[in-house]
């Protein structure tokens, strides 16, 4: 850098939200970051609001929180422009939330947790937190510094599988034009950066086979649901298909990430404890006071005979319209259990994917009080999106109607940092590698059906969509 600070861009955010806790000490880090005049400012917080600190420059000041703590540390550091994120994930034990080529990527762990619950990892994360001495460079900047990494099961009530929260070692991020590297360690915090890695190769796919459910038993599954419509007060279900995949080495799990990045750049690619996927459904958002949550409703695939549909739909007119508004007005009455005030657009847009479309409209409210991203995803899961509606009644029936154990899919994926803030997402489809023989990956996607619709055509549209799925796989 010959010795010239570098100077940031104005943020299209205001940093002036202060963080909670953590940071320790001042040696001077090996990658170029915004240098500090004076020495760091100690600072005890909660979740609360701080003044940034800056230079007679102008420029950030580092500053410590929960100073002197005799646990773990961590410190955060501004850099250059690190390029690929990805890059940085090695085989094992990598986590990551991408979008449009920004997010955080997780490098090995610190720490692991095994949660009952969304509120329980809740808890957890804000007493892990109390622990915490933090140095930072960027104070309050949302999604920057430590942070932890969450899996949740769909139903806890039937499934085999465990909700899991990670705290990386190492975290490389980016975004909105600004880069950071945050270490953590029991000790001496590490100035050494991660190592960029080779890039995954594709493995062999050797077979594919159907998983708990084929074709004829889910079209069979989808006769019976309907016959629950009139008699349990449900207009749509969500029923899952899966498959096995098997390869003749490990699955390197970069390598899915590398080719759901590619192909998807415009959603959320997720990686965490074996969970994969992509995704436009962001459950949850909770960033400098503001809620955000994002309701989808499934739209017929785009051809001639629907395109009328879709348009009505577009204009707030229709029946699709009508059930995406009855979804909205379900996210905000949850929302604003957390906000004092909300908005809605007046009409929905489209997301539109290779195996469907989807009426998609953003609600915001601003936060009263200091709900967490994960107390916040906690009261909006299970959506209409991932269950039926109405969402309850839905996810009764699916306790009896669905023979196929979603385990971690379809359940909340994201992150939390030390104020709260987070994404969290969720989706009808994803992967899930098996613990036990990473040679194989468990491939998971559901479609919704109604008394409008006949099982015969869900069925070749579920057959679409795991052609998809399959496509993804082959990709190169």
């Amino acid at each position: 850098m010959n010795g010239r600070a570098r100077v940031l861009e104005p943020c299209p955010f205001d940093p002036r939200k202060a963080s909670p806790r953590r940071s320790t000490r001042t040696n001077p880090p090996i990658w170029p970051r915004i240098p500090s005049s004076a020495a760091p400012h100690r600072l005890r917080g909660t979740r609360c609001p701080i003044p940034l600190c800056e230079t007679a420059a102008g420029i950030l000041d580092r500053v410590i929180l929960n100073p002197d703590s005799s646990h773990l540390r961590a410190r955060t550091v501004v850099i250059d422009d690190p390029g690929s994120l990805e890059s940085f994930m090695t085989p094992r034990n990598s986590t990551c939330i991408l979008h449009r080529g920004d997010g955080v990527v997780g490098i090995g762990h610190i720490a692991r947790f095994a949660p009952d619950s969304m509120l329980a990892a809740d808890v957890w994360w804000e007493e892990f937190c109390a622990d915490l001495e933090n140095e930072t460079e960027l104070p309050g900047v949302y999604g920057t510094g430590p942070v932890a990494f969450g899996s949740f099961v769909f139903d806890p009530d039937r499934t085999s599988a465990r909700s899991v929260m990670i705290v990386p070692r190492t975290i490389v991020g980016r975004r909105y034009g600004i880069s950071w590297i945050t270490q953590l360690s029991y000790g001496d915090v590490d100035d050494d950066p991660p190592m960029r890695q080779m890039l995954p190769s594709r493995p062999h796919i050797d077979d594919i086979h159907p998983g708990t459910i084929d074709d004829d038993r889910w079209l069979q599954l989808a006769r019976q649901a309907q016959e629950l419509f009139f008699s349990g007060g449900i207009e749509q279900l969500i029923i899952m298909r899966d498959l096995l995949v098997g390869c003749t080495a490990p699955i390197d799990p970069r390598w899915p990430v590398a080719l759901l990045t590619k192909l998807f750049p415009q959603s959320w690619t997720y990686l965490v404890s074996g969970t994969i996927g992509t995704t436009s459904k962001l459950l949850a958002q909770v960033r400098d006071g503001l809620i955000t949550s994002r309701a989808l409703t499934h739209a017929p695939r785009r051809h001639d005979s629907t395109e009328c549909r879709i348009l009505d739909a577009l204009t707030g007119q229709g029946p699709i319209a009508a059930e995406h508004a009855q979804t909205v007005e379900s996210v905000r009455r949850t929302l604003a259990s957390f906000s004092r005030s909300w908005h809605r657009p007046q009409h929905p847009g489209i997301v539109t994917a290779p195996d469907g479309n989807y009426l998609a409209s953003d609600i915001t409210g601003v936060a009263d009080g200091s709900a967490s991203s994960l107390s916040v995803a906690a009261n909006i899961h299970p959506t209409a999106f991932v269950t039926g509606t109405p969402a309850d009644r839905a996810r009764a029936v699916l306790s009896e109607a669905e023979e196929v154990d979603r385990g971690r899919v379809s359940g909340p994926v994201g992150w939390i940092d030390t104020m709260g803030n987070g994404q969290w997402l969720s989706d009808t489809r994803g992967g899930q590698i098996d613990a036990t023989d990473p040679s194989r990956i468990h491939l998971f996607t559901g479609i919704p059906i109604s008394s409008a619709t006949t099982p015969e055509d869900m069925a070749e549209d579920l057959r679409t969509r795991v052609r998809v799925l399959m496509d993804v796989l082959n990709a190169h």
